[in-house]
């Protein structure tokens, strides 16, 4: 169902790192959204998006996007929000109204940064509106981050949208983020060092190894779970002066909380990580890792893609790719 989260490096670089797990198949393919393009909302009329940007779209019927970064570097990802998200029945006067995967392309084409995105909020309703290809109405809540850090969830509630600064800088699924903020008061004790030894009566009873400060991490793929992983992860990644660690620190958390498929079956299909992705919010880059591939594919967003007249579609190569390592002779 998702798992998100940002993280901060010493050079200034900001990231905005996310799982996309679902059973039905998306087939996402990464795709450049040039600057002032014309787009096709379904409740309002065609409209010219003010900024370009790159992202996932995924082939749900009309073009939907389950994440993406702008030319400024504001990134946002969706993530599911079953039996909390509530949107309005009925259009509001004033307001630009959106199907719920809407509100991506509406954030990337038209915010920069987090305090126009408070700002420019206020006048947008998220509709009841069913996705035809799915059968069902999103449940989505959202990560947005920006080129300054600066992190929030976004929250439909009966359509109108709550800003939520996220300090914590992760997000999953439901419940709130104030509930999951919560319960990590039960993992208060975990620590990277490992603990120390303890005298009971006459016995000393000395800890399971340097990794035992980690014992009572959850590990397990619910919401609740896959939070509290990501939270420990993320705020003990050591900030590299190579931004090539950096972003492989982002793989390997998203790793931790990926689900192979078979782990989880929803309706007799496998629930399962479709995608891992990283977007770069100083250099505009776009980092995707499929589930069938051991390769991470690159987009950066630059002037040329950014003034083309249509979209340009990067399908991924989902193919597994080996270097076989050459004999040499012994020295």
């Amino acid at each position: 169902m998702c798992t998100g989260f940002s993280f901060f490096t010493t050079q200034s670089y900001h990231y905005l790192a996310r799982t996309m797990d679902f059973s039905f198949e998306f087939n996402g393919i990464p795709t450049v959204v040039p600057r002032h393009y014309h787009y096709q909302f379904d409740l309002e009329s065609n409209m010219c998006l003010e900024h370009g940007f790159v992202g996932t779209n995924l082939k749900v019927g009309r073009y939907r996007f389950g994440d993406g970064i702008n030319e400024h570097g504001l990134a946002i990802s969706n993530h599911y929000f079953t039996g909390e998200a509530s949107y309005s029945s009925h259009r509001r006067y004033g307001c630009f109204n959106l199907a719920p995967e809407e509100f991506i392309v509406w954030v990337l084409g038209f915010i920069k940064n987090i305090d126009e995105l408070k700002q420019k909020v206020k006048n947008v309703n998220i509709m009841n509106e069913k996705n035809t290809t799915l059968n069902i109405v999103p449940p989505l809540h959202f990560m947005i981050t920006d080129e300054s850090g600066r992190t929030v969830a976004v929250e439909p509630h009966n359509g109108l949208l709550i800003v939520k600064d996220n300090h914590i800088k992760v997000l999953s699924n439901a419940p709130k983020l104030e509930w999951h903020i919560q319960n990590l008061r039960n993992y208060a004790f975990l620590h990277p060092q490992k603990t120390t030894n303890q005298l009971v009566g006459k016995v000393l009873v000395r800890s399971m190894g340097c990794e035992a400060g980690t014992n009572g991490l959850p590990g397990g793929y619910t919401s609740t779970e896959r939070f509290v992983r990501a939270t420990y992860l993320r705020h003990h990644l050591q900030s590299s002066n190579k931004e090539e660690e950096n972003l492989q620190n982002c793989f390997k958390v998203l790793e931790s909380v990926s689900i192979p498929q078979g782990a989880v079956i929803d309706a007799n299909e496998n629930h399962y990580t479709q995608y891992q992705l990283v977007m770069e919010s100083k250099e505009k880059c776009y980092y995707i890792k499929s589930y069938f591939s051991n390769q991470i594919f690159k987009v950066q967003l630059t002037e040329e893609n950014l003034c083309k007249d249509d979209m340009t579609f990067l399908p991924i190569n989902h193919d597994l790719k080996f270097s076989s390592l050459l004999y040499s002779s012994r020295r």
